[in-house]
């Protein structure tokens, strides 16, 4: 985890609304683990939505699309307790004309997809139906874990996008987070391997594949442009950045190929960790984009989502984190949880930046945090094993970040006093 000055709220990586969702919704119940986000706040008409850049999204109130969990409940009933999805097998899940999105003219939708009481270390795939299920991956979890990732994906036949599940049998959950109109800034593509640096691997076209780790201090610089969909004159790229098999504790940096790497952090994964990250970045130097690893060495992988015309839907347009934010990424924080609307206490990992009292705490969904989280540390205690517990309250997105264009009321958190950021899925990508 770093503590940055700088920080990309990515196009894609919305907060999508103040979610106007059912509190029991966003607790764990006897299905398993929720993922739709912890509810903070209420969104009132119209839905309270923070955008960014010229990219098109328009976001929507997190609505549970697919769980296939037994007794599970979705938006409108529609997918919801088919039962885990096995080794090789393909959900099309419906997405036009549901929670949000438009039943014609919708060209990709941003969706939080998560994983859970997987019975083998597998991989998800997200693509659109009508298509061969790509050589991608958009998330990875262990045997018995539950893990949560971000993703862009363009609707593909009958308004559908597919979800592969590749080893053991998988619960898989999907919340609609938004959706980008068709001829929008956002060109949705098949899922395309660009980089896979592990032995033996390959990539779409050969290129960038089987390179060996990255070491620390070190950065590749992937071919971006002409490859996968994206044409030449690309402005930026959407990649599902994954860093596997890392020797220590570390974090990957994503920015534009020719300049100077900054000091932030797209992911973040503990010694032989396997995390994945949505990334939006601006396409550099002769059409490429660059990864940095930190620490130790690490094999990454990347496959590209979909591409942007506007520079400035990338990692160079930046909006600020004010001064006492810390961002924590996976492995960062071993939990977080509210014990009411308005409280919440996260436990930073002996690795991580503790921020200061009166400071700003956001983290990125994952494992340990899968609704993310985001307040205002009212308390630090450190312990002996080098954890510290910080407590929080909730906060205004304005209160932690600068420049956000925040187009609607958001109403108080029910009981509470303060308009919640943190209703939701709060997904933000630094960069």
């Amino acid at each position: 985890m770093r503590r940055i000055g700088n920080l990309v709220m990515a196009a894609v990586v919305v907060v999508a609304a103040v979610a106007a969702l059912d509190p029991v919704a966003a607790t764990a119940d006897e299905s398993g683990p929720a993922v739709a986000g912890k509810v903070v706040g209420r969104a009132e008409e119209p839905a309270a939505t923070v955008s960014y850049g010229g990219s098109g999204v328009q976001g929507v109130s997190p609505a549970r699309l697919l769980d296939t969990r037994p007794t599970a409940t979705t938006i409108d009933g529609i997918a919801a307790g088919a039962g885990p999805v096995g080794a090789g097998d393909v959900v099309e899940l419906t997405v036009a004309g549901r929670g949000g999105v438009p039943e014609i003219g919708a060209g990709a939708v941003v969706l939080n997809v998560t994983a859970t009481g997987a019975t083998a270390a597998t991989h998800v795939t997200v693509f659109p139906t009508g298509g061969i299920a790509p050589k991608a991956s958009n998330l990875n979890v262990g045997a018995g874990d539950t893990a949560p990732n971000l993703v862009v994906v363009k609707v593909g036949r009958g308004g559908k996008v597919s979800l592969r599940n590749n080893s053991g049998a998988t619960h898989l959950l999907a919340d609609v987070m938004g959706w980008f109109p068709e001829g929008s800034g956002f060109a949705g593509v098949s899922p395309a391997r660009l980089l896979d640096t592990r032995s033996g691997a390959t990539t779409i076209d050969g290129v960038a594949a089987g390179v060996g780790a990255v070491g620390a201090k070190a950065t590749i610089s992937v071919p971006v442009t002409g490859r996968g969909g994206v044409p030449a004159d690309a402005g930026a790229v959407a990649l599902n950045v994954t860093v596997t098999g890392p020797t220590d504790a570390t974090h990957i940096t994503a920015y534009p190929a020719g300049e100077t790497a900054p000091k932030a952090s797209n992911l973040n994964a503990t010694a032989g960790q396997t995390v994945p990250n949505l990334v939006i970045v601006k396409v550099g130097a002769d059409g490429k984009v660059a990864l940095r690893n930190n620490s130790g060495s690490a094999h990454l992988i990347a496959d590209v989502l979909g591409w942007f015309p506007d520079p400035d839907a990338g990692s160079q347009t930046m909006i600020g984190i004010k001064d006492g934010t810390v961002l924590a990424g996976a492995g960062d924080v071993t939990s977080a949880t509210w014990s009411t609307p308005t409280a919440g206490t996260a436990t930073v990992a002996p690795s991580g930046d503790v921020p200061p009292v009166g400071g700003h705490l956001a983290v990125n969904p994952s494992p340990e945090a899968p609704e993310g989280f985001l307040g205002t540390v009212t308390a630090t205690t450190p312990h002996p094993d080098g954890t510290t517990t910080v407590a929080v309250t909730s906060t205004n997105l304005q209160d932690a970040f600068t420049d956000l264009d925040v187009d609607g009321p958001i109403a108080p958190p029910p009981g509470g006093t303060d308009a919640g950021a943190g209703a939701g899925q709060v997904a933000l990508s630094d960069g």
